[in-house]
């Protein structure tokens, strides 16, 4: 099996990974954003399914209460919140949003479509961006940096 790119119109968003992917022979894992291919039929087939962070409640309250906030932290402190902070915030509310840029993947053998939409990759309060970062985190620990014996938390 084999994803390649087709499109991404999300001109001046911001640089994304835009690398083709493609597994030649093999059981091999390919990661795009939450896409994962896997490339030997006899694993366990994933079904790709954005995960719509728009219908979220976190979302939700961010996007309705947000500019309101800005107003007020203003009215009351007399000057803005900090850039690092309205940064955070901003690039939330586009986090995997298509609306905000995309990568359009395509299967070769039946040109079956997905689309992913890009992330905001912040280490905030952005559930999947952090959730990610956590396991990359974890993993890196486990496979890389921790001896491959018994350790204790405290000497």
């Amino acid at each position: 099996m084999c994803i390649r790119k087709v499109a991404s119109p999300a001109a001046g968003i911001g640089s994304r990974d835009e690398t083709n992917h493609c597994a030649v022979s093999g059981t091999v894992l390919q990661f795009v954003s939450s896409f994962v291919v896997e490339s030997n039929p006899a694993i366990k087939k994933f079904t790709y399914s954005r995960h719509k962070p728009e219908e979220s409640v976190l979302y939700k309250v961010i996007q309705e209460n947000w500019l309101e906030f800005q107003s007020q932290v203003v009215r009351d402190k007399g000057y803005p919140l900090p850039d690092f902070v309205t940064k955070e915030f901003d690039e939330f509310l586009r986090c995997g949003i298509l609306a905000h840029g995309f990568l359009r993947l395509q299967r070769e053998g039946c040109h079956q479509e997905h689309l992913v939409a890009f992330s905001c990759k912040r280490r905030g309060f952005c559930p999947s961006c952090g959730g990610r970062r956590m396991n990359e985190t974890a993993t890196h620990l486990v496979d890389a940096i921790l001896p491959q014996k018994p350790i204790r938390q405290w000497g």
